[in-house]
């Protein structure tokens, strides 16, 4: 997990950590 991180992330990473980025502000938000 860690070494995936490290190495280029893949679009799929990518998409799931904007999502999480966007849940969390969503979150604060409330």
């Amino acid at each position: 997990m860690v070494a995936a991180a490290t190495a280029e992330p893949e679009p799929v990473e990518r998409s799931l950590r904007e999502f999480a980025a966007a849940l969390v502000a969503f979150g604060r938000g409330l």
